[in-house]
């Protein structure tokens, strides 16, 4: 039976979501985090596509500061298990050195999140200077207690386009619950406690400094808690600990942005498990391509995902229309394609609805069935061409 998507979340909230949470888990076999397949060496990356772009192996994709929220930071302290070790030392140091540090969880420094603001298109995956706090010899020494973020990120989709609708979704779901949650659970252990003022792309000459805030500066988010704020976090862990279902309810998903939020989740959810492409179907017209002697490298609903579409599956594509149906237009040119295609076209939006300013290409005569699968192409010659962003 495959894992639920619940079983996939930090086990500190996971049991008090909702039934949508026990559907089977999405498998993004396509993003293997243990040969990465943004990494220029990992097997199934093939040959490289005009404006490809490459991790660096040590960084990957975990170049990113989380906010971690204040009860999983301390689910993360009261777990006992021995390869948490690690993680507790780096969230210890970062209680010590006061930076980023709240009652509503652990951020990165506001000088962080400037820098990773300004980097990220070009930089993501690619310099270690973005490199997650965290990561411990390339691996996460936090995984169990992880935020919304990471519970949900992946730089490739099975789904193509639906795929990462639905993982935006999940993310934006979850990301409400944390911060409601953390909101929640600060009130709870100290009704007294407050955030920081100062936003978080304005910086401080502390923040320059790379320091924490000055001691009656912190002093005004913690209270009496200053000193104890592991256990303030410990405390925030009990508390939603405790929660019940009926309380959860309640406190997140009776809320106006969880009423929104979730059946957008579940039809997202829906469209990745039960895709049908609609019938009439167009070539992307807003489909960023570059030619290369075989075909075409194409670019759709993400610069991490490039494809590629022989010279013969182009040309194919480029006599559907807006007034005849995808597999109408198949038919009557004689054309048989392998199983799925269509869908996974339709998937990364390589083919799409047409729009209402689509008009009807010209009626082709096209022979044979030598459409091949969207594909890496077996040489690079000749591929040079538009440079991609992190």
């Amino acid at each position: 039976m495959a894992d639920s998507i619940r079983s996939k979340l930090p086990k500190n909230y996971a049991h008090l979501l909702g039934d949508l949470f026990d559907e089977p888990a999405f498998d993004e076999t396509r993003a293997t985090c243990e040969d990465c397949a943004m990494c220029a060496n990992a097997g199934q990356r093939g040959v490289e596509l005009p404006g490809d772009t490459f991790f660096d192996p040590k960084l990957k994709c975990c170049t990113y500061h989380p906010m971690i929220p204040n009860f999983l930071v301390g689910g993360l302290l009261s777990d006992p298990a021995p390869e948490l070790a690690e993680g507790k030392r780096r969230i210890g140091k970062k209680i010590e050195d006061r930076i980023g540090v709240t009652p509503r969880g652990i951020a990165p420094s506001r000088l962080q999140r400037v820098i990773y603001n300004a980097a990220r298109d070009r930089c993501f995956g690619r310099s270690e200077a973005l490199l997650c706090p965290y990561i411990d010899e390339g691996r996460c020494s936090v995984w169990y207690y992880r935020e919304a973020v990471c519970s949900t990120y992946y730089c490739k989709h099975v789904g193509g386009a639906k795929g990462r609708g639905y993982w935006n979704a999940l993310k934006m779901y979850l990301q409400f619950v944390e911060h409601s949650l953390s909101s929640w659970a600060s009130k709870q252990v100290a009704p007294g406690s407050k955030e920081p003022e100062i936003g978080g792309f304005e910086l401080s000459v502390e923040d320059l400094a790379k320091k924490g805030p000055p001691d009656a500066e912190y002093a005004t988010y913690w209270g009496d808690w200053v000193g104890r704020e592991a256990e303030f976090y410990m405390a925030a862990h009990e508390k939603v600990k405790a929660l019940t279902r009926e309380e959860f309810v309640r406190l997140i998903d009776d809320t106006p942005q969880a009423r929104a939020l979730l059946p957008d989740l579940k039809k997202r959810l829906d469209d990745t498990q039960h895709p049908k492409p609609t019938p009439l179907l167009v070539l992307n017209p807003g489909m960023k391509k570059h030619k290369m002697p075989e075909g075409y490298a194409v670019r759709t609903y993400s610069h991490y995902d490039p494809m590629f579409l022989t010279n013969d599956l182009y040309e194919l594509l480029e006599t559907f229309t807006n007034v005849e149906p995808a597999a109408e237009t198949l038919k009557r040119l004689g054309v048989e394609l392998p199983d799925g295609l269509i869908r996974d076209l339709w998937l990364h939006e390589i083919v799409v609805p047409p729009s209402n300013d689509c008009r009807p290409a010209p009626k082709l005569s096209f022979g044979g069935d030598r459409c091949a699968s969207p594909s890496r192409p077996t040489s690079d010659e000749g591929a040079t061409g538009d440079s991609g962003g992190g």
